[in-house]
């Protein structure tokens, strides 16, 4: 049964590998060529050459992450089926609902960030523009320094942590019964050759 199951692992890992590289190949050369097309006027093949080897690192840079996304709802189709994106519908909507049941939380929480830092000094007198930029950093520097303020920022970030968690459950708990079910089923299967 453990070989059978190894065996389906492999398998799983190998069109894994070959899905992730084949969508950075074609997501590499599909951002490279928009930037070619979309680019202005190229002057001579130094420009163009330039465009493509610098271009294209700068590409494979950017659909990296694009790549894996497309390569784990592939494994996860291929192992859950279709229940697999049900789950994740499960688990983005019970962390959207914890979170709106949260909100009066999370508002006092970020008041007390604020209340906790003290006196800010100018940091209200900056207007619009670069002077924006000063006044946040202004901002920052008086949460960092207050104890009360940065105890209330801990306090925030663990509850958001809390309700992501606690509102992905569904779809976690779904997740892991098809996968359960599954690993069953491939079990009952190696058994009854």
């Amino acid at each position: 049964m453990l070989g059978r199951l190894w065996q389906l692992l492999k398998r799983e890992l190998r069109v894994a590998l070959e899905t992730f590289l084949a969508a950075w190949v074609l997501l590499t050369v599909g951002l490279q060529l928009w930037c070619l097309f979309d680019s202005p006027k190229l002057h001579g093949a130094g420009d163009v050459l330039l465009l493509l080897t610098v271009g294209g690192v700068i590409c494979a840079f950017y659909t990296f992450w694009p790549a894996c996304i497309v390569t784990a709802c592939r494994v996860v189709y291929r192992v859950l089926g279709w229940g697999a994106y049900v789950g994740a519908l499960l688990g983005a909507l019970g962390i959207v609902v914890v979170l709106v049941l949260w909100r009066h939380l999370f508002g006092g929480l970020l008041v007390e960030v604020f209340t906790g830092a003290g006196p800010m000094g100018p940091c209200g007198g900056h207007a619009g523009g670069p002077a924006a930029v000063l006044a946040l950093l202004c901002l920052l520097g008086a949460i960092v320094t207050s104890p009360a303020s940065l105890w209330a920022l801990a306090k925030l970030f663990l509850a958001v942590g809390a309700a992501v968690l606690l509102g992905s459950l569904p779809g976690t708990l779904l997740w892991l019964a098809l996968l359960l079910r599954k690993v069953a089923k491939l079990a009952s299967a190696g058994v009854s050759r």
